[in-house]
């Protein structure tokens, strides 16, 4: 199966997402928001006694992981476009 080459456009696109991903990344409010909605899920699943409730607060804590890793995940896909797109310009 042979790869399809990405345009400069395409490259750039990915890079750019990378910036907003990154910029959110570094923003101290929002990691500060982010690291309270955790820790507050995180203390009443452990404080809780009834299971509905643990389970509910388990979803938080994943929600705010996952959307970590994703914003991660976007980042990495822009510094790959970046390496690409280098490599592609130098050929």
């Amino acid at each position: 199966m042979e790869r399809k080459v990405k345009s400069t456009h395409e490259y750039d696109a990915q890079i750019a997402r990378a910036n907003e991903a990154n910029a959110l990344l570094s923003n101290p409010i929002l990691n500060e928001v982010l690291d309270k909605m955790e820790s507050e899920a995180t203390q009443k699943m452990i404080d809780s006694l009834d299971q509905a409730q643990r389970e509910l607060q388990w979803h938080k804590v994943r929600a705010v992981k996952d959307f970590k890793q994703e914003l991660k995940m976007i980042s990495a896909t822009g510094r790959i476009a970046a390496e690409k797109k280098k490599t592609a310009g130098s050929q």
